[in-house]
């Protein structure tokens, strides 16, 4: 099992169209979301105009989490959505997607090559997290700092820093310990994927 925590100091932050975007993550660490040659990429991002079309992404796959503020999605001809924090849409990047109403949220692209997922747990005091297979988990708290417990190893990670689990071990399984370090509610999104 592969463990990192990338700060959030070292994030890359560019503009879009509708306000800016936050590179967490992107894989393989050399590839460029400018030039769309990336397995997957993990960003958070402003929406700060209240319409705004999304960026056309052929070949990909998208998760969207609204982790603050509410937007409605319209994806034309398909459907429309109203997302509330840490609510989701999954849709695809060919698709022609607006957006309306400012907020602020996570997101999660796929090319064809893997799959994946986010989803969000309430932390309070501890909670155990079960880690299966060949797979890359990727942990972003929100509303305080967290302590991580893989084995005998303890990991403090700050508020928007990304924990980032490589378990390799297709028949092992691996239990990590989340401790909220704070006297308040803490969110923490979970993208989990996968390689075809």
């Amino acid at each position: 099992m592969n463990i990192e925590v990338i700060k959030k100091e070292s994030y890359s932050v560019s503009e879009w169209s509708g306000g800016k975007t936050t590179e967490l993550c992107i894989y393989p660490k050399t590839s460029k979301y400018s030039d769309r040659n990336f397995m997957w990429r993990i960003s958070a991002a402003t929406v700060d105009i209240e319409e705004s079309t999304f960026t056309n992404l052929p070949g990909f796959s998208r998760q969207l989490m609204v982790t603050d503020g509410e937007t409605v999605l319209e994806h034309e001809g398909k459907y429309k959505v109203t997302l509330k924090p840490f609510e989701k849409d999954s849709f695809m990047g060919a698709w022609v997607t607006k957006s309306y109403g400012k907020a602020s949220d996570f997101n999660l692209m796929t090319s064809e090559a893997c799959s994946g997922n986010i989803e969000v747990l309430t932390v309070n005091d501890k909670i155990e997290v079960g880690i299966k297979g060949e797979i890359n988990e990727y942990f972003y708290s929100i509303g305080g700092d967290i302590e991580f417990t893989v084995g005998n190893e303890k990991f403090y990670v700050s508020e928007k820093d990304l924990f980032c689990v490589k378990h390799e071990l297709k028949d092992d399984e691996a239990t990590i310990v989340i401790t909220n370090k704070t006297c308040k509610e803490v969110k923490i999104i979970v993208t989990t994927v996968k390689q075809s």
